[in-house]
């Protein structure tokens, strides 16, 4: 399935002094892609619903790591003997 649009006599765009993202107001489409059909019969989805995407987001690598708690006594060790918060930033920084 291939799509076409067109949009004809559009008077050009003239920046302006006081603006400060001429890209909010230029006239675009942005699509998101939904789904992959392959020749051999398969798919794959990608965003279905909101409550598909936070699934899947959760239990991929980005949702796997936010339970874990790896370098926890590490920060901890760096932190210790310090004082107040800036202090603590410091091995961070």
């Amino acid at each position: 399935m291939l799509y076409r649009w067109v949009l004809t006599d559009i008077p050009a765009f003239k920046n302006q002094p006081f603006i400060t993202t001429p890209e909010d107001y230029l006239i675009k489409m942005e699509f998101q892609l939904r789904k992959i059909n392959y020749p051999n019969g398969s798919t794959r989805d990608f965003m279905n619903t909101w409550e598909k995407l936070i699934k899947d987001l959760l239990t991929t690598d980005f949702g796997d790591n936010l339970g874990k708690k790896d370098g926890e006594d590490e920060v901890r060790l760096l932190t210790a003997s310090k004082e107040n918060a800036l202090e603590k930033a410091g091995p961070f920084t």
